[in-house]
């Protein structure tokens, strides 16, 4: 068993990262996620699906080469431990419209509010042709989120869409995901994932059940 950390970038004394994590807790409208352990050799096999390679880390040595190069990192139970106990935190999460998490410790203002106004509220309507994507009604316009705020959605253009006051009342906080593909809008799956892969079923496979326990965060390097 390993953990598995997905480093993207390292610089001002951060890793910024993605981990396999697993829930623990429901706190506010936030899930509390934790990094989980995996069973290597599955893990490396459903990273090779996907067209990815992994790092083995478990020496200071070979973490100090893991941070320049980047990239998916298996790190032993031991050293992981022992020596990077501050990438094995739990974290309170928002829930991505691309189905992984969000530490909300790195999440922009904008994206905690509840609503956006202004230019930002206008160009989701212009997206969605300045209609209701349920009813298609011109009036009374308003925002719904599609993973509803309550429960941890965020709050920008790719997890809101345009529905008329009547239709929105009558969501309320139910998901009707069919709403991000009348927005034009991919959702459940982190396409980053796919970048060297062959586009297979089995590759998306992977990539979505990926995507569903993802978290991305960021931690002190040392």
């Amino acid at each position: 068993m390993a953990y598995v950390f997905e480093l993207k970038q390292a610089c001002g004394g951060y890793a910024y990262f993605a981990t396999f994590t697993h829930f623990e807790a429901s706190k506010s409208t936030y899930e509390v996620r934790v990094p989980s352990l995996v069973d290597e050799k599955r893990f490396e096999h459903a990273l090779a699906d996907m067209g990815l390679k992994t790092s083995y880390i478990d020496s200071d040595a070979s973490y100090r080469q893991w941070l320049h190069f980047h990239g998916w990192g298996m790190v032993s139970v031991e050293f992981a431990r022992e020596a990077m106990p501050q990438w094995l935190r739990k974290h309170q999460c928002l829930r991505s419209a691309l189905g992984s998490f969000i530490d909300v410790s790195i999440a922009s203002p904008g994206t905690l509010k509840r609503t956006l106004r202004g230019k930002q509220k206008q160009r989701i309507h212009e997206r969605d042709g300045n209609r209701c994507l349920r009813c298609s009604s011109c009036e009374n316009l308003t925002l719904q989120h599609v993973q509803p705020f309550s429960r941890g959605g965020e709050t920008n253009s790719s997890n809101l869409v345009t529905l008329c006051e009547g239709c929105n009342q009558d969501l309320r906080d139910e998901i009707d995901i069919e709403l991000y593909e009348l927005a034009g809008l991919r959702s459940g799956v982190d396409l980053s994932l796919l970048k060297l892969s062959d586009w297979s079923d089995l590759a998306l496979m992977r990539a979505r059940n990926f995507s569903h326990n993802l978290m991305h965060t960021r931690c002190d390097m040392w």
